[in-house]
């Protein structure tokens, strides 16, 4: 039980610094990426409102992705995994 607790918060945690981390992103990143991943969209789907194609999307999605890949970033959500999984 405390060990499933510890889980729970550590995933809370994990989950609230990568919120927060999107949300700092760049220009239409933010936006790009949490339909990508949260809602599950595609590219088509995400491109249409925004006036832009489903390859601009992809762009934006990939400066995204290697934004958060950076070193400091990753720091921050090891910290919060398990040594198990570092």
């Amino acid at each position: 039980l405390e060990d499933d607790i510890i889980n729970k918060l550590r995933e809370e945690e994990l989950s609230r610094i990568l919120r927060e981390m999107i949300d700092n992103l760049p220009g239409k990143q933010p936006l790009v990426m949490k339909k990508r991943f949260w809602e599950n969209k595609s590219f088509r789907v995400i491109g249409e409102p925004m006036g832009i194609t489903a390859e601009a999307v992809r762009q934006i999605e990939a400066k995204g992705l290697r934004e958060l890949r950076k070193t400091g970033n990753i720091r921050k959500l090891e910290q919060l995994l398990p040594e198990d999984l570092r």
